[in-house]
């Protein structure tokens, strides 16, 4: 499939939009999303690096692949180092994709910190055991109302 990423700047230059377009038929394009950012929030993620600037444009609705976001983001940087407001496009082909291989993304260190908190929710060992704390006793059961109850006797289900 063929895409069409937009990258463009608002007129108030305070809002960065990116727009996804599909290749429907041939030279035909449908937008399937459009993205609005805060510029200063992009100007701050080109600063600190382009794993950063990726995982900041990626959305629960705009989530392109790793291959596609490189890409994007190299435009972003251009589309902001450039003195016009013009619009930056970028055409995509996932055959291209299928064909070569890439690197993976960088790994942003918060997710090491994410890793090392759950390793330690998953600790199964008991630090403090107090020997006169003892199970609860519940004494309850469930009370049906015998009107509740299905009825098998009844055969008016089963007629045709």
């Amino acid at each position: 499939m063929k895409q069409k990423y937009m990258i463009l700047k608002s007129n108030d230059n305070k809002h960065m939009i990116i727009k996804e377009f599909a290749e429907i038929e041939k030279d035909m394009f449908s937008l399937l999303c459009e993205e609005t950012y805060e510029i200063k929030t992009i100007r701050s993620a080109i600063k600190s690096g382009m794993s950063k600037l990726i995982s900041t444009i990626r959305t629960q609705t705009f989530y392109p692949s790793a291959t596609w976001a490189k890409q994007i983001a190299e435009g972003i940087v251009n589309c902001f180092n450039s003195k016009s407001s013009e619009t930056v496009e970028i055409f995509v082909d996932d055959a291209e994709a299928l064909q070569k291989k890439e690197d993976a993304i960088e790994i942003i260190d918060d997710l090491e910190n994410g890793a090392t908190q759950i390793d330690g929710l998953l600790d199964d060992t008991v630090d403090v055991y107090d020997e006169n704390i003892t199970p609860k006793k519940i004494n309850s059961s469930i009370n049906v109302e015998e009107n509740e109850l299905p009825d098998d006797d009844n055969d008016d289900d089963n007629k045709v």
